[in-house]
């Protein structure tokens, strides 16, 4: 136990070496910088798993401490299974076998380093990865590009799209094709919010404290991101939503939300693109999944082109967001839309400006800005008569 503990401390205090060198030098982490913390980070983790599986060991071990052995079970014999199951528990190999499983469940795919300082302002880097507490959010189904140089990035907007080519006879000029290119320039925008202040003992004293108030401002991020990906103005700090586009394919209601939606995709697929998904709120998907023939008032569910089970219509995919303005739905064609980003999540831990009270505060921002390279491949969908 000691050696593990020894470990993490060494490993803290080069991690903290490394950002307190960046930051003296007024300079930001290099991408060998970070990929060095992530390796850091997963260590710490590792070694908190072998010290959480000690301990509970420590406790089994203590409690049958002193007791008699009882009768030989029954059928038993010598099978090793059963002879060996105390000391695989305790064992260095099953307590490694176990802090991999934990160090899995833990991470879920992004990795996270807490710097644990005596004061000041300390920091988490979290890699951009499966967003937190949303299975089913509009963000799964637009691309995040990590950008070369941000915060500054250009990308080219096709509004229009039009083919003029045809057959040719020998010296007549070739038709052209506009092909409507134009350079766009644009910025990332920083999404951010803090926590109210914890007190320090309750910080300490409560165990995961720290991994839930993570991603409870995670998911609160996520949330805004998506909502100003959606609906932003574009006047800074906002971001440029999607819906704001200038070039948008437009779609009345037509009869039901499920109509509507095909004249959509009928408009895509005219214009030359590919649906790949189409967002609408839960209330409106309620809707679609609850009509009922006229007459009879029977679910047209069963015989209808809702696909429960995989959540499509009319073969696209589904996804449910709660961002979206009343009576719209969003349908995207491929390729059409991304997202740009410096790739880092920040966590930041201040400890100095509650210390009269004991009093730590979480703040947790990103940087995003969303590029639309194809609006009449994009179709606002009416949910509802106006």
């Amino acid at each position: 136990m000691d050696k593990w503990l020894k470990q993490r401390a060494e490993l803290i205090k080069s991690a903290k070496s490394l950002i307190d060198a960046r930051k003296s030098a007024d300079q930001n982490l290099s991408d060998d910088d970070r990929a060095h913390l992530e390796k850091l980070s997963n260590q710490v983790e590792e070694i908190d798993a072998l010290i959480e599986g000690g301990r509970k060991d420590a406790a089994l071990l203590e409690h049958f401490k002193g007791r008699r052995p009882g009768p030989k079970l029954s059928g038993a014999g010598d099978d090793p299974e059963v002879v060996g199951l105390e000391l695989k528990s305790i064992s260095p190999a099953g307590i490694r076998s176990m802090a991999h499983k934990f160090a899995q469940q833990a991470t879920d795919g992004s990795k996270s380093f807490e710097m644990l300082s005596a004061g000041g302002t300390s920091a988490m880097l979290v890699e951009l990865a499966a967003l937190p507490q949303a299975p089913n959010s509009l963000l799964e189904v637009i691309p995040q590009r990590k950008l070369v140089s941000p915060p500054q990035f250009r990308f080219l907007q096709q509004r229009v799209r039009a083919n003029n080519a045809a057959p040719v006879a020998p010296g007549d000029t070739k038709p052209t094709t506009p092909i409507s290119i134009e350079p766009i320039e644009s910025s990332l925008r920083v999404i951010a919010h803090m926590s109210e202040p914890v007190d320090k003992y309750i910080w300490s004293d409560v165990v995961g404290l720290a991994g839930f108030v993570q991603g409870e401002l995670q998911y609160g991020l996520y949330q805004a991101l998506e909502a100003q990906a959606l609906n932003g103005n574009g006047t800074a700090p906002n971001l440029h939503g999607i819906l704001g586009t200038s070039g948008l394919l437009n779609q009345p209601f037509s009869t039901d939300i499920s109509r509507s939606v095909r004249a959509a995709i009928t408009k895509l697929e005219t214009a030359g693109y590919t649906p790949a998904a189409v967002a609408m709120s839960p209330a409106d998907w309620e809707s679609v999944e609850t009509s009922v023939t006229t007459g009879s008032g029977e679910f047209v569910l069963p015989n209808s082109p809702v696909d429960r089970a995989n959540q499509k219509l009319w073969g696209v995919r589904v996804v449910l967001s709660n961002a979206l303005p009343a009576k719209t739905a969003l349908l995207l064609g491929q390729d059409t839309c991304w997202i740009g980003t410096d790739g880092i999540v920040a966590l930041d831990i201040d400890k100095s400006t509650g210390f009269d009270k004991n009093q730590i505060r979480f703040r947790l921002e990103g940087r995003w800005e969303t590029a639309v390279t194809r609006p009449s491949g994009i179709a606002k969908v009416a949910t509802a008569a106006a």
